[in-house]
């Protein structure tokens, strides 16, 4: 069963930047199939670029677009 979900609806995630593009940190990325998926930025490239901004821990490289990150609490 797939649960259709509002990202912005469960309040704990925030649309990342390309400030929060660093190495070591721990992203969420919304795949095509509207999955979400845990990733760990191991290279940064092009921190801006909505689809090159960092290789992950999968050997895939990542971009922006659809890419959260865990909001701290006082972002709640």
């Amino acid at each position: 069963m797939i649960i259709k979900f509002d990202i912005d609806e469960i309040g704990l995630f925030r649309q990342a930047t390309e400030l929060d593009i660093v190495v070591g940190k721990v992203v969420y990325i919304i795949g095509d199939d509207n999955i979400m998926y845990r990733k760990v930025i191991e290279e940064v490239l092009t921190p801006s670029d909505p689809w090159k901004a960092f290789s992950a821990d999968d050997g895939c490289r990542y971009g922006l677009d659809d890419l959260y990150v865990l909001k701290k609490k006082k972002d709640r």
